[in-house]
């Protein structure tokens, strides 16, 4: 399934994996967000400061241009709505200088969601 920017796709209840690639470094962040589309405190954040959770369910591997989150969704407390996947630029980059940005999400070997955003001129 090909994923549009500020899309949404369903995926299997189990342990998946999302990469994160980029033109250029960036910070690369996962949050659990609940009922009211908010995380419920900073527990619910995963980023280079803090690359697992709580409980273990998301952890985070940042390398350069590369970031690959772990998520155990069938292990999510049962009031986790959903996951959200963000990224901003260090320093004085922005986000045009990225050039390109994509996502994709696998279960094992078996590639379920991707999508890219070309960002020249953004």
């Amino acid at each position: 399934m090909n994923l549009t920017p500020g899309g949404n796709a369903p995926v299997p209840a189990q342990e998946l994996r999302v990469r994160i690639t980029s033109g250029g470094q960036v910070d690369a962040s996962a949050f659990r967000l609940y009922a009211d589309g908010k995380v419920q405190g900073d527990a619910d954040m995963v980023f280079y400061g803090q690359p697992r959770n709580d409980d273990g369910t998301v952890s985070l591997v940042s390398e350069g241009q590369y970031s690959t989150f772990t998520v155990a969704l069938n292990r999510l407390k049962p009031d986790v709505q959903k996951i959200a996947f963000t990224v901003t630029c260090d320093g004085g980059q922005t986000v045009s200088g990225l050039r390109n940005l994509s996502i994709d999400v696998e279960q094992g070997a078996t590639g379920l969601v991707s999508g890219s955003v070309e960002l020249s001129g953004r």
